[in-house]
């Protein structure tokens, strides 16, 4: 039987490090987008993060969807499912219910999409 081969890693940085520039980058952007333009920024730069570093396919499902299938699959710590499911759930009311977020609240975004990505 021949060995197999290591498994390929896509071309460029880590998952991780690309994630963390683009919210750096976020960070910086004069003037802030607003709150429904950082939600759609922050809960995809962090899709686009699990989704390349887990192999989910995130990106392309609703919360529900992604929510019900990290809740079968061994990845993701209860801990930090709760995590997404709560960032994900305040991404949404922004997004989709129009819902104001405060300058702390915006704020907030960035620091639990870098704490997630940290942490992983």
């Amino acid at each position: 039987m021949a060995p197999s081969a290591p498994p390929s890693t896509p071309p460029g940085p880590p998952p991780q490090t690309e994630a963390l520039r683009r919210l750096a980058e976020l960070r910086g952007r004069q003037p802030r987008p607003s709150a429904y333009e950082l939600a759609i920024l922050v809960s995809d730069i962090l899709r686009e993060f699990i989704e390349a570093r887990f192999a989910f396919p995130i990106r392309f499902q609703t919360t529900r969807e992604f929510l019900d299938l990290a809740a079968r699959r061994p990845e993701l710590s209860p801990e930090q499912r709760d995590i997404l499911a709560r960032f994900l759930g305040a991404c949404d009311l922004v997004k989709f219910a129009g819902q104001p977020a405060t300058e702390s609240e915006q704020t907030a975004f960035l620091d639990t999409a870098e704490h997630f990505i940290r942490g992983c």
